[in-house]
């Protein structure tokens, strides 16, 4: 008369395999998300504006003290 069937329910191999797409499809969007978001680079910002003050001192726009003032709050 009254019959407890989950097979239909659950699918394969029971509420495991609906666990195991779930944690799959939650990892696969925070991957996605992860690539999506920009990145912060440490230290390039650094390295990018020192190199842009070797540019100004050997264009002239800036003097040698000048540079060395402004490298000091690198």
């Amino acid at each position: 008369m009254y019959r407890c069937d989950f097979g239909g329910l659950m699918g394969w191999g029971g509420g495991i395999t609906n666990i195991i797409f779930v944690v799959f499809f939650v990892i696969i969007a925070i991957i996605i998300i992860n690539r999506l978001l920009p990145q912060h680079k440490k230290n390039s910002d650094a390295t990018d504006s020192i190199e842009i003050l070797k540019r100004r001192l050997a264009s002239g726009e800036i003097s040698l003290e000048e540079y060395e003032k402004l490298k000091k709050f690198i």
